[in-house]
């Protein structure tokens, strides 16, 4: 029947990280591929895990970028972390299960498509009028919850999902109604 004491927010928890920029978010990536080699840093766009893999390369060799589309239950016990949402948490969710993680860790950068969406660019500009550098990282349950609500309000809106290389073309012909 009915349970009101039922967490909304099922699954898989989600630990989200938020810089200001995605060039930013670039930059801490580097920081951690220097400081440790278990980092396997996972896109759900094949443009995002291009993007990301020249990065690395130019500025710190070789970086351990693969897609999400790629992962397995096989590779346990590494250390994933997601460089950025899926649209759709349902699937995000799906394969948080598949993997059987414990808990996701997600890079966010506020000029993704996803926060577009959500007016991020205001989010940016109350950030540096508190002071905040470009470089520093919002992390709170908040942050994740509000993330999440943005992915079930997409989800309510995509009838049926068009798979795309880029998060940008995603967005335009997922959502094309809404342009």
């Amino acid at each position: 029947m009915f349970n009101f004491f039922k967490r909304e927010d099922s699954g898989v928890k989600v630990s989200d990280r938020v810089w200001m920029s995605m060039e930013a978010k670039w930059g801490a990536c580097a920081k951690m591929t220097k400081a440790s080699d278990s980092c396997i840093f996972v896109c759900w766009f094949e443009q995002t895990h291009q993007s990301l893999t020249e990065y690395l390369a130019a500025r710190v060799g070789d970086g351990n970028v693969v897609l999400a589309s790629d992962l397995s239950k096989t590779d346990g016990g590494k250390l994933y972390i997601f460089v950025e949402h899926y649209p759709l948490r349902k699937i995000e969710q799906k394969l948080f299960t598949d993997l059987g993680l414990p808990e996701a860790h997600v890079l966010c950068g506020l000029d993704e498509p996803l926060f577009q969406q959500f007016g991020g660019e205001r989010i940016v500009n109350v950030m540096e009028r508190l002071g905040m550098n470009e470089d520093e990282i919002v992390g709170h349950d908040m942050v994740t919850k509000a993330i999440s609500k943005a992915q079930r309000k997409i989800s309510e809106k995509v009838k049926i999902e068009t798979k795309t290389l880029s998060p940008e073309e995603w967005f335009k012909i997922n959502l094309k109604s809404e342009s």
